[in-house]
C-alpha cells in the first residue's frame, strides 16, 4: 500500500481533470471541423423571372372585405391615440 502526499493528490485530480477536458475539446474540434459532412447541405432554389408586367397592374383580391372573419374584428383601444404623460426634457442627464 502506497501513500501519498496531498499535492500528489493534488497532482493527480488535475491529470484526470485535464485528460477529460483535452477529450472533450478534441472531440468538439473534430465534430465542429474536420469531419466531411454526411450529407451535402441542401440548397433552396427560387425561381427567378424578369417579368414585372405585373407590378404595374397589382391584382387585389378585394372580397376578403366580405367574408365574415374580418366583419368579426374588433376595434381595441382609444382612435385617434392620445400621447400620454411625457418624460423628461432630457432624458439623457443624471437624476
Amino acid at each position: 500500500m502506497a501513500f501519498t502526499t496531498p499535492e500528489q493528490k493534488k497532482l493527480k485530480i488535475f491529470t484526470i481533470i485535464f485528460v477529460i477536458m483535452l477529450v472533450i475539446t478534441l472531440v468538439i474540434v473534430y465534430f465542429g471541423f474536420w469531419r466531411k459532412p454526411s450529407s451535402p447541405t441542401p440548397t433552396v432554389s427560387l425561381p427567378v423571372t424578369n417579368d414585372v408586367s405585373g407590378l404595374n397592374n397589382p391584382k387585389i383580391d378585394w372580397q376578403f372585405l366580405d367574408s365574415q372573419t374580418f366583419k368579426e374584428l374588433k376595434f381595441f383601444g382609444e382612435n385617434p391615440v392620445t400621447p400620454g404623460d411625457q418624460g423628461r426634457q432630457n432624458p439623457f442627464i443624471p437624476f
